[in-house]
């Protein structure tokens, strides 16, 4: 009987572990599943212990500007913002023939805004593509954008090689 006996607590103890260890095993369910890794799941993965998909991918928020004028806080669209300038420790977002403040940085809001069209083309300037009538050679490598709005803005050298990657100004060379 002692043999027996310690025959079944070694084979317990081999499936569930020594005591005081994490079990293995579990009840139920067989010896290769216990084993199965347990890696999180993708959002959009079914899930396989329920046989139920997941909950749905949200859309995702679009982007949206902050701006203070006279006190209040008003919520702009990219699209109405025509162009943007670094004032400091704020800059100054003129749109709709206003200008609002926000506390923000040139370089977080030209990051941000490049996929809605928003292209840097000075060290304090960002400009909403979209939003410029003409373009003109104002002096070596750089030009003068008038906007929609009527104001201009000049462009500096350093920024002519990101500018010619989203508007064509230059003809190609033959």
């Amino acid at each position: 009987m002692r043999l027996i006996r310690k025959v079944e607590l070694r084979s317990e103890i081999r499936d569930r572990g020594a005591p005081g260890q994490r079990s293995t095993a579990t009840a139920g369910v067989s010896h290769d599943a216990a084993r199965a890794p347990t890696a999180p799941m993708s959002v959009g993965a079914k899930s396989y212990a329920s046989g139920m998909p997941s909950a749905p991918q949200e859309a995702p928020l679009p982007t949206l500007l902050v701006g203070e004028r006279e006190h209040r806080l008003y919520v702009l669209s990219p699209e109405n913002v025509e162009y943007i300038q670094a004032q400091g420790n704020y800059v100054k977002l003129h749109a709709s023939g206003a200008d609002y403040i926000s506390r923000d940085s040139i370089k977080h809001l030209e990051n941000t805004l490049a996929e809605q069209g928003f292209l840097r083309i000075e060290r304090s300037l960002i400009v909403n593509v979209r939003a410029i009538t003409y373009a003109q050679r104002a002096g070596q490598g750089t030009y003068t954008f008038t906007l929609h709005s009527g104001a201009s803005l000049r462009s500096g050298a350093r920024y002519r090689r990101g500018i010619l990657r989203v508007i064509p100004l230059t003809q190609p060379q033959r």
